[in-house]
């Protein structure tokens, strides 16, 4: 997620990508902390919704295992659930 006008972009992407695969051109100069910043947000949703439902789930006596396969081939799977599941194992 990177800001900048596009001459700085296209002299700066050659580092970039040597640095990662997905480099976004977010827009003008702070573009790229925003865009970080909004997908943070995101993923705090989703984690804390993932712990809710599982929390939920396990306090009336679901497997939290079973149900996380419930959720992950379900509308409520998502990247938080498939790779930072607060339930271990």
């Amino acid at each position: 997620m990177v800001g900048g006008d596009d001459a700085q972009f296209a002299r700066a992407k050659p580092v970039l990508e040597c640095m990662g695969k997905n480099i976004f051109h977010a827009g003008d100069h702070g573009a790229g902390q925003i865009a970080k910043a909004c997908n943070n947000m995101l993923l705090a949703v989703l984690m804390t919704g993932t712990c809710e439902a599982l929390n939920m789930g396990m306090k009336n006596g679901l497997d939290p295992a079973v149900l996380s396969e419930i959720m992950k081939q379900s509308s409520g799977g998502n990247w938080a659930l498939n790779v930072y599941n607060p339930v271990p194992g």
